[in-house]
């Protein structure tokens, strides 16, 4: 299947698991975005580090130059050997799991986790230390953009 492919399904099975009592064309239309998002990125599936309940590992940054300034990040892995490493170097290695997740969940649940800054994925095992980030921030950003581009085709 191509990557196309994988990522509609991803995102057909997040339509699928909607409550009825949500508005389903503003789901459609962030998981759009998400979709181009998705798109930039080189795998379908990503490796998170996690607790043995499914809580994502978060990482807290700190600016070099300005050490008040703190972010709050997901790193999410191409390769299981990264997350590994990834998940080897805390202090609770042996209370984390390593788990495979498709990117458009990853993006989507990105939106409601308000604490969380930004995603950083490592594509190649052979880059380990060059991280694509992508700021919940953009992600709304392009989502409010979708549906402003949806609202203007509707007056029409």
């Amino acid at each position: 299947m191509h990557k196309q492919q994988i990522l509609q399904t991803q995102g057909q099975k997040i339509l699928r698991a909607v409550p009825a009592d949500i508005q389903f064309t503003d789901i459609q239309i962030a998981l759009s975005a998400l979709y181009q998002t998705a798109l930039k990125l080189g795998h379908t599936q990503y490796f998170l580090v996690t607790d043995h309940q499914g809580n994502w590992q978060t990482v807290t940054l700190e600016n070099r130059h300005a050490p008040e300034q703190e972010k709050t990040v997901i790193y999410a892995f191409g390769d299981r050997t990264l997350a590994n490493i990834e998940r080897l170097q805390s202090a609770e290695s042996d209370r984390l799991l390593c788990q495979s997740y498709p990117v458009m969940e990853i993006l989507f649940q990105c939106l409601g986790l308000k604490k969380i800054d930004s995603l950083v994925f490592f594509e190649h095992l052979t880059t380990p230390n060059q991280g694509k980030e992508i700021k919940r921030l953009e992600l709304e950003t392009a989502i409010q953009q979708a549906r402003s581009s949806f609202a203007q085709t509707q007056v029409c």
